[in-house]
């Protein structure tokens, strides 16, 4: 069997296979055309797989052991893309009116390049309410942040965080 790996493509007798992010510590991996081979879970040297034995395809744990061998043997596994940012923020003491600017804001903010999903949930006893945001990237979580153009208020922050996106959920 012929192998090469180039970064996060692994080819195994001239058929591609892609590594991917898909949480911490975890890597889809799909063939050229674009079917789910499995999961991988790397923690240091070890690997442990969630193999969906598709026919034709080379077992899962091959793959992971050669793409893992190649990019340690450079001293680092390679950079794998990012799925995006996810903004959260928690909001203390929201009124009905503010609510109301929010919701405004919110459908003008659904329709900002690189937004993949909005969620807004509240607790009327008590005012408090988080929002969460799933982007392209960050540039595009900025450029939204940063516009002048909004329509409505976004709610003001207790708190606010960001954190690389690095799962979706599985297809099935």
């Amino acid at each position: 069997m012929k192998t090469r790996v180039d970064g996060n493509k692994i080819t195994f007798d001239d058929i591609i296979y892609t590594v991917e992010p898909a949480g911490a510590e975890y890597y889809s991996v799909h063939n050229e055309f674009g079917q789910a081979l499995g999961y991988l879970r790397i923690r240091g040297r070890a690997i442990t797989v969630d193999d969906y034995r598709l026919d034709g395809a080379p077992p899962l744990m091959q793959i992971g052991k050669v793409w893992l061998a190649a990019n340690e043997s450079i001293g680092k596994r390679p950079a794998l893309p990012s799925k995006g940012v996810c903004h959260v923020v928690v909001h203390e003491g929201v009124t009905d009116e503010q609510l109301d600017a929010a919701r405004t804001y919110r459908a003008w903010l659904k329709h900002q390049p690189g937004l993949k999903v909005t969620y807004l949930a509240r607790d009327p006893s008590t005012g408090k309410a988080m929002s969460v945001s799933i982007w392209q990237s960050r540039a595009q979580l900025d450029a939204a942040l940063a516009a002048t153009d909004a329509d409505g208020t976004p709610l003001p922050a207790a708190s606010t965080e960001i954190f690389p996106f690095t799962e979706d959920p599985p297809e099935r």
